[in-house]
């Protein structure tokens, strides 16, 4: 009895192991890092990081601003589409929704955006409204090339991300004193 109730202890130690490790598909692996390299997300410490760059708009009077994200307990989510024979034959490779999930994020925008006042610190915490999408990407990858298209996210801080600009890697100096 005893042996078998090593075995069972040592099995399930195996299933732990490889569920904390995270067991997925190559594809779905090569998905989630392209995401993680589009977004430019940082990790530092047990948070995650993202930064968005908006264009300046020289006939608006706009300058080029940044907006800084702070996510907690964050987790990219792949949902794959099926690809039809006509798909497969017209060169795509993948297509599928990417979720960035979340359950609390805050920003800091140190300079002005879009005639909003510069924040001096961070901002609130703030709880996604979306059952915790942040931001929703739709992905696919043509003849080896890869497509990113934000399309949707939390209500009240998604135009920060939206539209022109571009994302970069978080840096101290992005981040307030």
């Amino acid at each position: 009895m005893r042996k078998v109730i090593n075995n069972l202890v040592a099995m399930l130690e195996v299933v732990a192991l490889a569920l904390s490790v995270g067991c997925s598909n190559p594809r779905e692996t090569e998905v989630v890092q392209h995401v993680k390299d589009y977004c430019k997300l940082t990790q530092i410490g047990a948070d995650v990081y993202l930064c968005r760059i908006s264009p300046a708009v020289k006939n608006r009077g706009l300058v080029a601003s940044k907006t800084v994200f702070e996510f907690r307990n964050s987790k990219i989510v792949v949902f794959p589409d099926s690809l039809t024979e006509a798909d497969k034959l017209n060169g795509l490779e993948w297509r599928g929704q990417v979720r960035l999930e979340v359950k609390a994020v805050r920003r800091y925008s140190p300079q002005n955006h879009f005639g909003i006042a510069p924040d001096k610190t961070w901002a609130n915490w703030v709880a996604p409204m979306a059952a915790g999408d942040f931001l929703v990407l739709n992905v696919s990858k043509t003849k080896g090339e890869w497509k990113v298209v934000p399309t949707t996210g939390d209500c009240e801080l998604f135009p920060y991300i939206q539209g022109d600009g571009a994302f970069k890697h978080v840096e101290a100096a992005d981040l307030p004193r």
